[in-house]
């Protein structure tokens, strides 16, 4: 059974397939979209083994030596249906406009047929297979792009939902900036998080935690987040490093992270009364609370409207759909157009947005202005 469900990290959308036994996220283009097109995320396959499956295959079997190795061989069957499935994602889905400079279906291909031509010991173990499938993503040189573990997709999950994260941490995205920098790059600090009211930007790179050199210790972005994460109100240190070579020092105390959806509220100046709306997750909820303010807003009488997503960690992807074609006044205008892997557009129309939330929720009189910036969901 396939069940379909998508959020944004880039706007990206993610297919689970048969359970969640890590997942790929596959965004393209370095993360950037064509014309806004897609990448996608597809979850590889967790192959559970149905109870008494195992006595079947082996049943017939008396020697205990006899029954091991038919447990190993469908171990390896299951590992390398798992790595399939993460290689397949990535071939059907992944879009870059560079393919044949940078990666190409051919290459793609051609890594398939290495690790499969490396013997049964890479399938040997989950970890093994997990390493081999990581090794192969991160090969195509694109932050944006990579594999999680399940325990690592499901601290991605309680990142973007409303819910505390079970470890404090300081709330920064990193990713690997394939650029020949051996340091990690800021993607962008969680709204509202230590990292964020530090005044840490998109674009930094982190050098050193404590006393754990990033380039030394060749630190991938999901072990420096693990090592970020600790006990509520500890101190953790970071060496910071800008564009313009400036490096400084900041010491942050860890804190449980949560992360609602929609913030808002109106502000009143002698310019007259604004209303300010900070988007952090596009979510159902999200929709739902921002169309609930910002016709509480309209009612209130604002003189003005600020949509503020930056730092945005994006979400789901219909939801953006119809939270910005709850602003736009043109049915029949295309809101987003999206590539797949074999070339196949998608215009996403305004008006068919719009079966949950009907009609424009600002009227034309209202001046609205968006904020973005290089941390925001793209």
């Amino acid at each position: 059974m396939f069940s379909m469900f998508c959020y944004i990290n880039g706007w990206s959308n993610v297919q689970r397939v048969r359970g969640g036994e890590g997942i790929v996220c596959v965004h393209g283009e370095r993360g950037a979209w064509r014309n806004l097109a897609s990448g996608l995320a597809l979850g590889a396959a967790l192959l559970s083994i149905p109870p008494g499956l195992a006595d079947q295959a082996v049943s017939a079997r008396e020697s205990p030596v006899e029954v091991a190795q038919a447990m190993k061989e469908m171990d390896i069957k299951l590992n390398k249906s798992i790595f399939e499935e993460a290689w397949g994602a990535v071939y059907t889905m992944y879009y870059d406009t560079t393919a044949g400079e940078r990666w190409s279906t051919d290459d793609w291909i051609d890594a398939r047929s290495h690790v499969f031509g490396s013997g049964n010991v890479v399938f040997s173990s989950r970890e093994r297979t997990h390493d081999a499938i990581r090794d192969i993503v991160s090969a195509i040189g694109d932050p944006y792009t990579r594999f999680l573990t399940p325990e690592e997709y499901r601290y991605e999950l309680e990142a973007r939902s409303d819910k505390v994260l079970n470890n404090a941490g300081i709330g920064l995205q990193l990713v690997d900036p394939f650029d020949g920098v051996d340091d990690l790059q800021i993607l962008a600090p969680l709204p509202e998080s230590p990292a964020e009211r530090a005044g840490i930007h998109p674009g930094d790179y982190l050098e050193a935690i404590d006393d754990i050199d990033i380039a030394y210790a060749h630190m991938t972005p999901d072990e420096a987040i693990a090592v970020l994460r600790g006990p509520e109100g500890s101190p953790v240190s970071l060496t910071l490093r800008t564009d313009d070579n400036d490096r400084k020092e900041i010491i942050l105390k860890r804190r449980p992270l949560s992360m609602k959806a929609v913030r808002s509220e109106v502000v009143e100046n002698e310019l007259g009364k604004t209303g300010y709306v900070r988007i952090h997750l596009f979510t159902s909820r999200a929709r739902e609370e921002l169309v609930d303010n910002v016709r509480g807003m309209v009612g209130s009488g604002v003189d003005a409207i600020v949509i503020d997503v930056r730092n945005c960690l994006g979400g789901v992807f219909q939801e953006a759909l119809v939270i910005a074609s709850a602003f736009i006044d043109c049915p029949d205008c295309v809101l987003v157009q999206t590539l797949d892997g074999n070339g196949i557009e998608r215009n996403h129309i305004v008006e068919k947005q719009r079966c949950v939330l009907p009609g424009v929720i600002v009227p034309s009189n209202i001046p609205m202005a968006v904020l973005v910036n290089g941390g925001s969901a793209r």
